[in-house]
């Protein structure tokens, strides 16, 4: 980005809002280098502040000091702006600012009341582009510069402050490494900036002031894992810390940090890139850092990032580049449903005739097995009503009474379902006392009778008394086969052949 004020060597003021006091440098370009004037924290009460606007205040501080200054360059915090990393196909330089639009339109439904400036993070490439996309809402960039003008300044500059720090780091850091963390510190806020192979990949602001303590390091040494793990940093050993700040002061966190991060920790002063007679020796020069490193790049015309004067976007393009991409979108993701649908689909036919083979296949077993069981269950049925009946009848009948005493003028045997004999019979006896001594006689481990219907009859002389009875049984265990293996016989060589 060229130098935007309307002179090289004309005094400029930077004002930095992303801490908690609104701060400000007054410097003098001169060539390469630049003079530092004046720093300090806006002047005014809380009370004052909120009455007064900022460029007003500014204006008071500048009066007061005595110093003349038309131009100045604001610098906003994190929660101000909005980040979007994207990895563009390769383009011109004319094209890179609508992709870029067009790729914060996929990211944010009011890209249109945002203002959108971009750094390039990657080397020119055949394949793609990485970029680093800031916006700011356009209403506040409107108000800013409306408040300054009113204030007599110009404001042509209105940039992140978190650039400050990568700026200076651009000048110390050690590019071995492929991977350069930055750390800075506010009056209330830590801010880490992540560069990669030099260029600026991510920043996060945490919102906790500078503290010497160990449990400072360790909340610090976390809140930098975290970090490096998003941006798939796993090899600490490739990894470069960098405090900017004062020596003296951060020497003692620096060492604990290393050990946290078993890591290498840099401390670099800030008072070493400018004229530090203007800073007091009670001003903690470390707030500063962010101030000085944008100054510098404003002066080295290496500021990619300005919302006063963001990179041009054809409107005509980005809306139909918009439009091409939208459509792209839309016709790519119609062919990619159309092809998973059809893949699907074509799955789930081989999958049903497959599984329709595996039926056939199973349903010919089952009726294998059904077959087989029905033959097995009539086999089992069979040897369960296999009954030596005879041998039965032949111990019932050395059971009963003498034949003058009982007369059995009905009987029928069955075999129940549970392989046990059943036999119903029709007896007459000579008295009830028969009765008794034939249950008695037939009753043992094997058998079981009952008897009912006791009764007198007068059908036949002598035998004047009729019952039914039961009698079930578990049937004798039959003999076994024996098979009687019988060598066949042998016959002479010649006795086979004639």
């Amino acid at each position: 980005m060229k130098n935007p004020f309307s002179s090289k060597t004309a005094e400029l003021v930077l004002v930095d809002v992303s801490d908690q006091s609104a701060r400000y440098i007054v410097v003098r370009p001169g060539g390469d280098s630049m003079k530092l004037l004046a720093v300090g924290e806006l002047a005014g009460t809380d009370e004052q502040a909120g009455e007064l606007s900022l460029a007003t205040r500014l204006r008071e501080t500048l009066d007061e000091l005595p110093i003349t200054c038309k131009s100045a360059a604001l610098l906003l915090s994190r929660p101000q702006i909005e980040t979007v990393s994207e990895t563009l196909p390769p383009s011109s330089n004319e094209e890179l600012p609508s992709l870029v639009a067009s790729a914060v339109a996929q990211q944010s439904e009011d890209a249109d009341t945002k203002i959108i400036d971009f750094m390039v993070t990657s080397d020119a490439s055949e394949e793609s582009v990485d970029v680093l996309a800031m916006t700011c809402d356009r209403s506040t960039v409107e108000e800013c510069v409306t408040d300054f003008r009113a204030s007599g300044f110009s404001l042509p500059v209105i940039s992140y402050a978190g650039l400050g720090a990568v700026d200076l780091l651009g000048e110390v850091a050690d590019q071995k490494l492929s991977i350069a963390v930055s750390i800075t510190f506010g009056q209330g806020v830590t801010n880490i900036a992540v560069l990669r192979a030099a260029r600026p990949v991510l920043f996060r602001t945490l919102h906790r002031s500078f503290d010497s303590t160990s449990d400072y390091a360790e909340a610090l040494a976390a809140e930098l894992d975290r970090t490096l793990a998003f941006i798939g940093a796993g090899d600490k050993d490739s990894v470069q810390f960098y405090m900017v700040g004062c020596r003296d002061e951060h020497r003692e966190l620096a060492s604990v940090l290393a050990e946290e991060m078993s890591s290498s920790v840099s401390i670099t002063g800030v008072a070493d890139f400018v004229d530090a007679a203007a800073i007091e020796p009670c001003t903690n020069a470390c707030y500063y850092a962010n101030l000085i490193g944008v100054a510098s790049a404003v002066i080295h015309e290496r500021l990619d990032i300005n919302f006063a004067n963001p990179r041009e976007i054809s409107k005509v393009s980005s809306l139909l580049q918009r439009a091409v991409l939208w459509s792209s979108i839309a016709a790519i993701a119609l062919v990619v449903l159309g092809y998973m649908f059809y893949s699907q689909r074509s799955e789930e036919l081989a999958e049903i005739e497959v599984k329709r083979g595996t039926l056939q296949r199973f349903s010919k077993r089952a009726s294998k097995s059904q077959h087989f069981q029905d033959t097995l269950d009539a086999i089992h049925g069979w040897q369960r009503s296999d009954i030596a009946w005879l041998d039965e009848l032949k111990d019932l009948s050395e059971r009963f009474p003498k034949q003058q005493e009982s007369l059995v003028k009905r009987m029928s045997m069955s075999a129940g379902p549970d392989g046990a004999g059943v036999m119903d019979l029709s007896v007459q006896v000579k008295s009830p006392d028969v009765v008794t001594e034939l249950e008695s006689a037939i009753r043992d481990e094997r058998h079981s009778v009952s008897s009912k219907r006791v009764a007198e009859v007068n059908d036949i002389e002598e035998l004047t008394w009729s019952f039914d009875t039961k009698i079930i049984f578990r049937p004798l265990a039959r003999p076994a086969l024996k098979l009687v293996d019988t060598e066949p016989e042998k016959f002479t060589e010649k006795e086979a052949t004639e």
